[in-house]
């Protein structure tokens, strides 16, 4: 998930489950937006959404 520096500003280029994932990729004027970006997208993808829809298991 580096961030690279490109002529006309920084590219963040991300892959959260591998190579075999989707892969995010987009461009930025500045360093601090490239930055404020990737740290949304690490947060959205530990938030493990698709727990939250299953049914909690209670023994009877």
């Amino acid at each position: 998930m580096p961030i690279k520096s490109i002529i006309n500003g920084y590219e963040v280029d991300y892959c959260p489950q591998g190579r075999n994932g989707k892969r995010y990729r987009k461009k930025f004027k500045t360093k601090g937006e490239a930055q404020k970006y990737e740290r949304w997208l690490l947060s959205t993808q530990n938030q493990k959404y698709w727990l939250k829809s299953l049914p909690i298991y209670t023994p009877s």
